[in-house]
């Protein structure tokens, strides 16, 4: 599980949330952005704190959001309940992340609704890699050379655009990782 942490911890450092809010009562769709500028994990717990920069009303405000991280094999499924933002009191929402791509729901006092996007890593390594496919779980880790799995780092393929890990590797366990440093385990 710890593998499965330190992914997630520098998956969402410096990622920017691109996204789409649809509103079930009104049939409305708005876009949005929200850095998360840091995910730290709350040691012995499900929970994390997530310090994100939003835009509601043009200007930027830092939000930190505590939510529960579940998983789905290898998969991380974000919930909160009850949050008040300015922008939607009383807010709960439960979604997952997976190949660069989020999707879920969301509700609060008054509507409800669908929330989906891709992530946007903030920088860039020089040298223009910046993703590897791994696949991992309790007791293994492994990174995907281009034609087979590997248990050493220094083995992975990098690639400079987000690969789809199961199509790929053929693996339905295979998931991708930004290392915003272009080196495993660099962050």
């Amino acid at each position: 599980m710890q593998i499965l942490h330190e992914s997630l911890e520098r998956l969402l450092a410096g990622v920017t949330l691109c996204g789409i809010v649809t509103h079930v009562q009104s049939e409305e769709t708005t876009k949005f952005t929200c850095l998360i500028e840091a995910a730290t994990k709350v040691q012995w717990s499900h929970r994390w704190d997530l310090k994100c920069v939003m835009t509601p009303g043009g200007h930027a405000e830092t939000y930190t959001v505590p939510v529960g991280v579940r998983w789905a094999g290898s998969v991380p499924v974000i919930s909160a309940a009850h949050i008040d933002a300015p922008f939607a009191p009383n807010l709960s929402f439960q979604m997952m992340i997976h190949n660069g791509l989020f999707a879920g729901t969301w509700h609060d006092d008054e509507r409800c609704g669908q929330v989906y996007g891709h992530l946007k890593p903030q920088e860039s390594p020089p040298h223009g890699k910046k993703y590897v496919i791994e696949r991992s779980g309790e007791c293994m880790h492994d990174w995907w050379t281009g034609t087979d799995w590997s248990d050493e780092p220094n083995d992975a393929k990098w690639f400079d655009h987000e690969p789809c890990g199961p199509s790929e590797t053929l693996d339905e366990a295979a998931h991708t990782v930004f290392y915003r440093n272009g080196k495993v385990g660099a962050g």
